[in-house]
């Protein structure tokens, strides 16, 4: 972790970066929270529930395509400034909900946060190619990697808190501060350390194709995709398990969610992956493919014990248990991608690679709709777990023959 501060201390500009991108992050996981906790509160059904997941899935890749394009034309802290602008304006969304009651609406509430995250997932990516070395990416990847988890973490632990003492118009007020905060400090930042637009070759980003990539480059392709095959059946599926279980209830007079503590373990797990992962450093074994598919394996062996078990607190501890690992798994995932690809092949390939993930995590989340309308949500997500681990072992062999 020495790596991490020391990064830190020497880029200002990238310290407040990090921080703004997480006040961003903890606005939106509270509005999250908000969401999640009114469908339960609702009714909803787990096919309204999974529907959640479609929608910022779907929303995320149309912007991928919108924001690579952006990032061609326009410098990285004006897209930046745009799409907080863009979720201010996005809060519009529950106020609705609310006044409604309406599941459908606190469903595309989740939906603005996905699409401006798919702007700007191309200028930033960019942005650390073009301003830092080799030896800075495996600290960035460590952070970045905290940071995701500390939204969710930060966000939907607040939100635990808070959600039975404040009306839900609170969360949403919350939200929007936090996004006039970030935009204050996007500015600070745009002062403090000048950057000019990126220039991109076009011409050789035309003549990129997935089809011509082997060895570590495709190693560093296919990973996140084994990733998502791994993840995305217990991402779709696990806020079905929210309405198995009452609120839970703490002596000191806490009551929280059983769905919300759920997302909340999830966070711990994510936070504790790359911590982990900081200690003993991105070492050759564990950039190894069959290291990864094998971690990843056990993840999908804990959801299918979470999806079985009947006991609420050892169903939180094996999602912290399942997380620590998935998320050691996508560091190494953004560090191989920022070593093995030039900045104009990280614009190219780094966004396929994140659209077919997320079309991965479509069809999971599509599946999962389908199939809890038929089945437990146990018996869904075993279904599409074998095709997923059918995947790996594919993707895995496909990769020696390339």
């Amino acid at each position: 972790m020495d790596k991490v501060f020391y990064l830190l201390k020497n880029n200002k500009w990238f310290l407040f970066l990090s921080i703004s991108f997480l006040l961003s992050g903890i606005g939106s996981s509270l509005t999250q929270v908000l969401v999640f906790g009114q469908l339960i509160e609702l009714k909803a059904s787990n096919s309204e529930i999974a529907f959640n997941f479609f929608f910022v899935t779907i929303s995320n890749i149309i912007a991928l395509h919108f924001g690579t394009k952006l990032a061609y034309r326009y410098r990285s802290f004006n897209i930046f400034i745009a799409c907080e602008l863009l979720s201010l304006i996005g809060l519009l969304i529950p106020f609705y909900a609310i006044a409604k009651n309406s599941i459908l609406f606190f469903n595309i509430t989740t939906l603005v946060p996905s699409i401006c995250s798919g702007l700007i997932f191309v200028s930033y990516t960019s942005l650390v190619k073009d301003n830092f070395s080799d030896e800075d990416f495996e600290p960035i990847s460590i952070i970045e990697s905290i940071i995701f988890s500390a939204v969710t973490l930060i966000g939907t632990g607040l939100g635990l808190i808070i959600y039975r003492i404040l009306p839900p118009l609170e969360f949403i007020y919350f939200d929007g501060l936090l996004s006039i905060i970030v935009l204050i400090i996007f500015v600070f930042i745009k002062n403090l350390h000048p950057i000019q637009k990126i220039e991109y070759n076009l011409e050789e980003i035309s003549n990129y194709s997935i089809l011509k990539l082997n060895g570590i480059k495709l190693q560093t392709f296919i990973l996140p995709l084994i990733l998502y095959s791994a993840t995305a059946p217990a991402m779709a599926l696990m806020p079905t398990l929210g309405k198995l279980f009452p609120d839970l209830n703490f002596t000191f007079g806490l009551t929280i969610s059983a769905g919300i503590a759920l997302i909340f373990s999830r966070g711990i797990g994510q936070v504790l992956g790359p911590i982990v992962l900081g200690k003993i450093g991105i070492t050759k074994n564990l950039k190894n493919e069959k290291t990864i598919i094998y971690i990843l394996l056990i993840f999908i062996v804990f959801y299918s014990f979470i999806f079985l078990i009947k006991n609420i607190y050892i169903i939180l501890c094996l999602i912290i248990f399942a997380h620590i690992l998935s998320n050691i798994v996508f560091s190494i995932s953004l560090y191989m991608m920022y070593s093995n690809f030039s900045e104009n092949e990280i614009s190219y390939f780094s966004t396929k690679s994140y659209q077919i993930g997320n079309f991965i995590l479509l069809i999971s989340s599509l599946l999962s709709i389908v199939l809890v309308k038929y089945v437990t949500p146990y018996t869904a997500y075993i279904t599409i777990s074998i095709a997923s681990m059918l995947a790996l072992f594919f993707v895995n062999n496909l990769n020696k023959f390339k």
